[in-house]
């Protein structure tokens, strides 16, 4: 009897690939953090760790995406707004970064409300039984 066995790409590993990809964000973050902190301040633009974090977390996303992995709407917000953050700062311009962040972050919550199939119960759990939908 022969076995054939077959190579599974990494992409389509599941969870396992999954938390690789993340561990090695995670790697790049912290040496890339530790670079950033080595080099004396005035070499350093303004904005450059800021915008490294959202290339990486923008980077792990896109990877994901291209893997059929999930992509973390929360992570690709924080990416976006890292990004936008530290070109701000590059070119000198100061944006209300917390008050900005809470409304996109609010308004992807309520896309995802508005997308999303109503599957949810209510807070105290009721439904109503002749229609099947949450009171």
């Amino acid at each position: 009897m022969t076995h054939v066995t077959a190579h599974v790409p990494a992409h389509q590993a599941g969870p396992g690939f999954a938390r690789k990809l993340d561990e090695f964000a995670w790697a790049l973050f912290l040496i890339a953090t530790g670079i950033i902190w080595l080099v004396p301040e005035t070499e350093v633009p303004p904005g450059t760790w800021l915008m490294t974090t959202g290339i990486l977390l923008l980077g792990l996303n896109a990877v994901r995406t291209v893997s059929n992995l999930p992509v973390s709407g929360f992570t690709t917000l924080l990416g976006a707004l890292a990004l936008v953050a530290g070109m701000a700062a590059f070119w000198g311009v100061e944006l209300p970064l917390l008050a900005l962040g809470l409304i996109v972050f609010g308004l992807a919550v309520l896309m995802r409300q508005m997308i999303a199939p109503d599957t949810q119960k209510s807070a105290c759990g009721l439904t109503n039984e002749n229609e099947g939908r949450t009171l």
